[in-house]
């Protein structure tokens, strides 16, 4: 990024159309992408679903859905919206007073459009660790894989027969992967 391109913050965004594209602000630079498609609102969707359910009336946090938004940096320079989060409990009621949750959520899932670069989708798995998540979740729907980012700064790769876990986050939750991809 130049030193003469335009730096854009969360006011820049929120000012901006409510015209259907996706905005994000990564390290000050604007990315819009087309509305997500059908397939990628299916699969965050089954993700949801199952944490939903898995929390059930546990009320150890929130799930969410694509349109909460996080301001990962102090700065207000790192805006992103993925297309499921988790928050534990205690950060949901210490936000309660705010327009939205300051840091990462706990676990941030994000589906991977054919409009998203590859460096922007590394960009953003940084800055949601970066932020304090504690799991990113990458799901690669023409690949059909999953990548699971860990803030101890491990990584794996999961495919048809593996299951997703995150034990240090939920413990007891699982989903098989063909799960996410099912027709």
């Amino acid at each position: 990024m130049s030193a003469a391109t335009t730096q854009f913050t969360l006011a820049d965004l929120e000012r901006m159309p409510a015209d259907g594209m996706h905005r994000e602000i990564l390290h000050g630079e604007l990315i819009e992408m087309p509305p997500p498609t059908l397939r990628h609102e299916i699969i965050a969707a089954r993700i949801n679903r199952s944490l939903v359910l898995f929390l059930g009336r546990k009320e150890f946090g929130m799930v969410f859905l694509s349109k909460m938004g996080y301001r990962l940096l102090s700065d207000d320079r790192t805006w992103v919206e993925p297309d499921v989060s988790f928050v534990r409990k205690e950060r949901v009621q210490s936000s309660l007073d705010k327009d939205y949750v300051d840091g990462a959520p706990d676990l941030a899932v994000e589906v991977i459009s054919p409009s998203e670069s590859a460096q922007d989708v590394e960009d953003k798995i940084e800055a949601y660790l970066s932020g304090g998540a504690h799991a990113v979740v990458v799901v690669y729907p023409k690949k059909q894989t999953v990548k699971l980012f860990l803030s101890e700064g491990t990584s794996r790769t999961l495919r048809g027969g593996d299951v997703l876990t995150l034990p240090g986050l939920l413990p007891g939750w699982e989903m098989p992967v063909t799960e996410i991809f099912a027709a």
